[in-house]
């Protein structure tokens, strides 16, 4: 019967664990949540008996499973107080490493223009001009782009990252869209700059702007969808079923994880596409006319 995760947490603050089991407990306790409120019951009651026992006079020893009792003499370790102090401030630095690191796993290999471009059958040929997302932007108010201009956004971001590697002219005329946009944003890097310099041809395209994009613009959720929306119109008139199959497309398609401010505008012809995309047979037209319904209705 293996150890309840209680006494697994009093070997780790004892230090009986070995090496690997350390570090399967130290992840599962920067996992933070029920595990953590576990830890610090266990620390707190072995605290409490180590203050009777040395009130009584006991000093408390465990030998170390790992030692022969006669030829090998206890492993010194910390007292029980330093090996708290040193678990939590290992704790400590694990949760700040989630921290910084979890937005960036969040977006994952599922996510950014370039792996919804990844899960196109056909990524690499130029795109017709039907397939662009050419809306006018309406001005939105100050320098704060909405989530239908961030949409709109995540969509050009996706363009240029396949124009970028097959057709000049269209590349540049997807970053200038995405210059005029990020104008709006509050910009301290002049990425905007950036952008306008590859449509205007004294830059070369760098995919690993759109992160930064991505960054300043704000409402990630809106971006991603835009992404996703603007692969989802190239895969509907290519007819790549596959692409509708992958659990990204299936999240998108249920509406579910879509902003609030969008929900409204794209529920009913994401239903649409959802149900031309789920016959036996996709139902191609409707499922294009549907996406290209959906991104219509993305205006500022």
């Amino acid at each position: 019967m293996g150890l309840s995760k209680e006494e697994r947490y009093a070997a780790l603050l004892d230090g009986r664990c070995t090496e690997e089991e350390r570090r399967q407990l130290m992840a599962e306790l920067a996992a933070g949540g029920e595990d953590l409120e576990v830890f610090a019951h266990v620390a707190a009651v072995l605290d409490e008996m180590e203050e009777e026992d040395r009130a009584a006079g006991v000093i408390p020893f465990r030998p170390h499973p790992m030692a022969s009792e006669r030829t090998q003499a206890p492993p010194k370790q910390p007292p029980k107080r330093v090996r708290i102090l040193m678990i939590g401030g290992l704790l400590l630095a694990a949760c700040l490493a989630a921290l910084i690191v979890r937005p960036l796993l969040k977006r994952g290999p599922a996510d950014g223009p370039a792996a919804v471009v990844a899960m196109l059958a056909e990524g690499d040929e130029p795109l017709p001009d039907s397939l662009l997302p050419s809306i006018e932007p309406q001005r939105g108010i100050g320098t704060q782009l909405g989530d239908p201009e961030r949409v709109r956004l995540g969509a050009w971001l996706v363009t240029l990252e396949i124009a970028g590697r097959t057709d000049p002219g269209q590349a540049r005329r997807a970053a200038g869209e995405i210059a005029k946009l990020l104008a709006r944003t509050d910009d301290p890097d002049n990425l905007a700059g950036r952008y306008r310099a590859i449509a205007q041809g004294t830059r070369r395209f760098d995919p690993d702007l759109a992160a930064e994009a991505e960054a300043i613009a704000g409402g990630v959720k809106s971006i991603q969808f835009g992404e996703w929306l603007q692969g989802a119109r190239i895969a509907a008139t290519g007819r790549d079923v596959q692409f509708f199959r992958k659990e990204q497309s299936r999240r998108w398609l249920a509406g579910g994880e879509l902003p609030e401010s969008l929900r409204g505008a794209a529920r009913s012809d994401l239903e649409r596409a959802r149900a031309a995309v789920s016959l036996p047979t996709p139902d191609w037209q409707s499922l294009a006319r549907s996406l290209d319904a959906v991104l219509a209705r993305m205006r500022g």
